[in-house]
């Protein structure tokens, strides 16, 4: 009975943990860092922008998981007076899911980019 439950008990753990490989936990790829979430936040909009960053509308036009991060792609709603191009990504970071649907014009805000780098960091406080 004691092995039975144990079993079980393991089978639960492993099965819920590779259900989230971009969350760093176990299951995730080696390379990913180790997260420590307090909580995991739906992200639908930009409400609360970090450090008084501009706020933009944009559409989702895609999700994905590219190695260990969580990645989504917006047509930016006049990109020109934003300096920015006209679709770009961004990660949300380990501790945040998309709770939206494809099409959504949403408020986001992003962190300065860097030359090297094409994923813009999400710069909105989720909580």
């Amino acid at each position: 009975m004691r092995r039975a439950m144990g079993a079980m008990l393991s089978a639960t753990i492993l099965a819920g943990a590779s259900s989230h490989p971009a969350t760093g936990q176990i299951g995730a790829p080696t390379s990913c860092p180790t997260l420590s979430c307090r909580a995991v936040a739906p992200f639908h909009n930009c409400d609360k922008p970090l450090d008084d960053r501009a706020v933009f509308k944009a559409r989702v036009v895609n999700v994905e998981e590219v190695g260990c991060l969580r990645v989504l792609s917006f047509d930016i709603m006049r990109p020109s007076e934003l300096n920015l191009p006209s679709r770009i990504q961004v990660d949300l970071g380990g501790c945040a899911y998309w709770a939206g649907k494809f099409g959504d014009i949403i408020d986001v805000a992003v962190r300065p980019h860097l030359a090297n780098q094409r994923v813009y960091a999400l710069a909105c406080n989720l909580f």
